[in-house]
């Protein structure tokens, strides 16, 4: 075309602000939900009873095949919040996220994963749900919000510290 290139988003970029707002804790709020709603197809997200608790995200390719693609991204995970409880599963994982070009926007079709949020932000959701129910419900979180405090100070002592052995 002899149109102008304007700032063409590429299927990458979607798929990086999608990933990144959902590490955020984006997808754990209706307002957060709101935010990115022009990423994706899907009208509403489920109602997640967990989330996965990642480290980071890379997007490793993006392949290309007129009005879809298919974009790679994979995450380094640490563990998972089910309901009120944590569990520790460290891993790699990818994920193939499907696009569509609507109306010369990228938009992505699937899938709906699970929310993929930092340690950080999964404190954050957890004291924001303590704050929710009541401080009865503190008791019912203390090992969830313990475990996702020793992976916070654990990744700042990686950041900080000298790596210990090889």
């Amino acid at each position: 075309g002899s149109q102008a290139r304007g700032p063409e988003q590429q299927p990458r970029d979607i798929v990086a602000r999608y990933c990144s707002l959902d590490l955020e804790g984006a997808r754990l709020t209706s307002q957060g939900f709101a935010r990115m709603g022009e990423l994706y197809a899907w009208e509403e997200e489920p109602g997640w009873d967990g989330l996965t608790i990642t480290e980071k995200f890379v997007i490793k390719n993006q392949d290309l095949h007129g009005s879809s693609a298919t974009v790679t991204v994979e995450y380094k995970n640490l563990g998972a919040l089910d309901g009120n409880t944590f569990k520790s599963s460290s891993g790699m994982q990818d994920v193939e996220f499907e696009l569509h070009k609507r109306h010369g926007q990228w938009v992505i079709l699937s899938p709906v994963i699970e929310p993929h949020v930092s340690p950080l932000a999964t404190r954050r959701h957890i004291e924001n749900l303590i704050r929710d129910e009541g401080p009865d419900s503190a008791r019912k979180w203390k090992q969830a919000h313990e475990s996702v405090d020793s992976l916070i100070t654990r990744k700042k002592q990686n950041t900080h510290g000298k790596e210990s052995g090889a």
